[in-house]
């Protein structure tokens, strides 16, 4: 009753359309031989992965890669025996069943006289041959396939295509799926990381031409995840027409995680998947290892029906989900910075259970019940009904605020920097984690009696990389020009030593013009205005100065700024 009450408050505070932002209009029935919601977590299967394991674990939906190679070998000759048997082992096990379509065949890709490391990625010569093996599988799988994906990810060893040839075939592919089973759903890829350049060139162009998009956030922290999904939906697919998933790919930050981190990882993933409007999480890799069996049992019986209500405000680096939808409300909890105990009412005996598994015992702040929170995740039950009610509330006064302590908050700031050296000075300006990359692996070095870097040709580390807070500039998408001035040592003799800026653009990483540095002793400024900055960190990083094509002198850099400019003023 108590929790009833609680629900009709939440009810009133939040817009149904809040509540259901992840559901998609024309959203199709479960296959045959598939009953109930399909849950948010999903199972890669590898072609040793067995469904009735998953069964068994609770999943609910398995994802299968479909060679298009193997399955056509020649035009108009198909091998269907192999995905036969997976497809009704998983479906004889009551899961749904999404096939990821991949690689071309040596007779339909562009160039076949290429190696086969070159044609199987290819794209197809004509986009009919590809339009007619869609239609024959969808046909032959008809309400016992639930969605298409159009190859795994986008990255260029998988996919050597182009923007225009991915949607072409997403387009064919659409097609042919809605004429052979229309309830089935087509599901487009993206590139590793957070491309939002990308993601709102697709909505664009292709946006009729899929139901759902999978994010792969390799190497990406769920921070980021999360920072990302609240930009996609409220600025470039603010309807709910679409789905939002997410691939299990490595997920972690600039380096994958290490193996004991990786139920941390799924963890903060799952929470700000939910949080973020995300309909669907494939498990793979690390991620279905034996050891986090458990934890995955405990996140299906907990999350996998759950939606958002809101968040507890609890002050800088705090991250505080209240969900509900599963046996009991429950509020995920992790800290970015250290470890705080986080008040929060309850309602009985609190249950709160860490990322190994086990239990941890509430404790008190200023005489009232607190949660022990830290990096590592745990998830909370056993709430009061006005926490839920708060955590309502909160979620009424706007998107989700990304929890910024004020050292690294420069949203009002009128510039970012960075002085370089053997330990940065870095004020909105990210360059150190990036030393640890081969490329940017610059040598610190004094010169003139001031700290700087420089370029390592000889070890092909030619890269400053930079990433720009996200407070500052985040998916700048044309709002403002930004101004990069950039301060490097002058070269020994004129036109021997130069740069250009390698950037994320609204159109990809691009560079910018070549840049002679000139000649004499001292240092010196240049600046470069970029008008379509894109700067979601799609790889990790926004800019890198670019040194590759100095070979007779190391290119020195002392220090980096960038400002924002309004457009069309000098």
């Amino acid at each position: 009753m108590r929790y009833a009450v609680a629900a009709a408050l939440i009810a009133a505070l939040i817009p149904l359309p809040s509540l259901a932002q992840t559901g998609v209009s024309g959203s199709p029935g479960p296959p045959a031989g598939v009953s109930g919601p399909p849950g948010i977590f999903g199972f890669d299967l590898g072609p040793n992965g067995d469904p009735a394991s998953v069964a068994r674990e609770g999943g609910k939906r398995v994802r299968i890669s479909a060679d298009w190679s193997e399955l056509e070998p020649a035009r108009g000759k198909f091998v269907w025996r192999a995905l036969d048997a997976t497809v009704d082992r998983a479906v004889g096990a009551g899961l749904r069943t999404v096939v990821v379509l991949t690689n071309t065949p040596k007779w339909a890709a562009l160039d076949s006289g290429a190696p086969e490391s070159v044609w199987r990625h290819q794209p197809p010569r004509n986009v009919a041959d590809w339009a007619r093996f869609v239609g024959a599988a969808a046909t032959r799988y008809r309400g016992r396939v639930s969605a298409w994906q159009v190859e795994p990810v986008l990255d260029f060893p998988v996919f050597r295509g182009t923007f225009r040839d991915y949607a072409e075939m997403l387009h064919a592919a659409r097609l042919a799926v809605r004429q052979a089973d229309p309830q089935a759903q087509v599901v487009a890829a993206s590139s590793s990381g957070l491309d939002l350049s990308y993601v709102k060139s697709l909505f664009a162009r292709s946006g009729d031409d899929f139901n759902a998009l999978v994010l792969v956030p390799t190497r990406r922290t769920p921070e980021e995840v999360l920072e990302a999904l609240g930009v996609i939906h409220a600025r470039i697919a603010p309807d709910s027409r679409h789905e939002l998933w997410l691939d299990g790919a490595d997920a972690g930050g600039p380096s994958a995680s290490p193996d004991d981190a990786v139920g941390n990882q799924m963890i903060r993933m799952a929470a700000s998947g939910i949080a973020g409007g995300v309909s669907q999480e494939f498990w793979s890799g690390r991620q279905l290892a034996p050891r986090w069996a458990p934890l995955r049992g405990t996140l299906i019986r907990i999350l996998e029906s759950a939606h958002l209500v809101g968040w507890l405000p609890r002050g800088a680096g705090l991250y505080a989900f209240v969900l509900t939808g599963g046996p009991l409300p429950v509020a995920v909890m992790w800290s970015a910075g250290e470890e705080q105990a986080v008040p929060v009412a309850f309602d009985g005996a609190p249950r709160i259970t860490t990322a190994t598994g086990g239990d941890a015992a509430p404790v008190t702040r200023d005489g009232k019940p607190a949660v022990p929170v830290g990096r590592s995740p745990v998830l909370v039950q056993g709430l009061a009904p006005s926490v839920l009610a708060e955590a309502a509330q909160a979620a009424q006064q706007g998107p989700f605020p990304i929890p910024r302590d004020s050292a690294h908050d420069f949203s009002r700031a009128e510039s970012v920097s960075v002085t370089l050296g053997p330990v940065n000075d870095e004020r909105g300006l990210y360059n150190q984690r990036f030393r640890s990359l081969p490329a940017g692996a610059v040598v610190p070095l004094t010169v003139d009696g001031a700290d700087a870097v420089r370029t390592d040709a000889a070890k092909d580390a030619v890269y400053v990389y930079l990433d720009v807070d996200h407070s500052f500039a985040y998916f700048i998408d044309g709002r403002e020009d930004l101004l990069i001035t950039i301060e490097v040592h002058r070269a020994k003799a004129s036109q021997q030593v130069g740069f250009n800026l390698l950037y994320d653009s609204m159109t990809g990483y691009r560079f910018t013009s070549w840049q002679w540095i000139e000649a004499g002793s001292g240092w010196v400024k240049y600046a470069i205005r970029l008008t379509d900055a894109g700067f979601s960190s799609a790889w990790g990083w926004d800019l890198a100065i670019n040194g590759a094509g100095d070979k007779r002198e190391p290119l020195v850099v002392r220090s980096v700024t960038i400002q924002k400019v309004q457009r069309n003023r000098p």
